[in-house]
């Protein structure tokens, strides 16, 4: 028990870390003066949204456990436009490592069922997770609808993941490699929470071997 209760305060802080860094970073700028007023509005629309996300991620954290994939935990699905997120996830990568590669490719008129938060949080874990474990590659995040649903696809051309990790890695605290999720701030959690959003409003998700890297895909109901 005390093993799984350092687990999971290292994790959550590893989850907080990001949106922390970008307040951090944009409120550093911000206080440094010589900022035009579309950009301070940029910037502070940005410190918003992550504090937004933090709320959302302690809230996360807190009922995992008992979350077990009901909706009704996690909120009443609406429409959400799926590219003004993936836009908003982008910036906010790019706003924690500058020199990510991000290609985005997804359509305006596009829409998902979800709750706002889930799939900010959602989007924003696997954008992170593919700038921070793809080695410095190209990251290219895109979208398709196939019949009544929207697959929504993160891929970069880092190492990968091992044949028979296909899907352990969603696991609660486990960790592909150990020292290197150590190494960058990783301890297992994320893809663990994003499974648990993703089921709970109604979707799935999967990894595919990208040949190179990774593509992590999530299908959820179209809107």
């Amino acid at each position: 028990l005390e093993a799984v209760r350092r687990d999971f305060l290292s994790n959550a802080a590893h989850e907080l870390r990001t949106p922390v860094t970008s307040i951090s970073g944009y409120a550093e700028t911000l206080l440094g003066g010589s900022v035009d007023a579309e950009t301070s509005h940029e910037f502070l629309s940005t410190i918003h949204r992550n504090a937004g996300r933090i709320a959302a991620l302690v809230a996360d954290l807190l009922v995992l456990d008992s979350l077990e994939g009901r909706a009704e935990v996690v909120g009443t699905r609406a429409p959400v436009a799926l590219a003004e997120v993936v836009g908003d996830a982008a910036r906010t990568a790019r706003g924690v490592t500058p020199d990510a590669r991000i290609d985005v490719d997804v359509a305006d008129g596009l829409s998902v069922l979800a709750t706002r938060e889930g799939l900010d949080h959602i989007v924003q874990n696997l954008i992170d997770n593919a700038v921070k474990y793809g080695n410095n590659t190209q990251v290219t995040v895109s979208a398709e609808r196939v019949a009544e649903r929207v697959r929504l696809a993160v891929a970069d051309r880092g190492p990968g993941i091992p044949d028979g990790q296909e899907d352990r890695i969603f696991e609660r605290f486990y960790r592909l490699d150990a020292g290197r999720s150590r190494d960058r701030g990783g301890s297992g959690l994320g893809l663990a929470i994003v499974k648990s959003q993703i089921e709970a409003i109604g979707g799935r998700v999967w990894v595919e071997h990208a040949a190179p890297g990774a593509r992590f895909v999530v299908e959820l109901d179209a809107a």
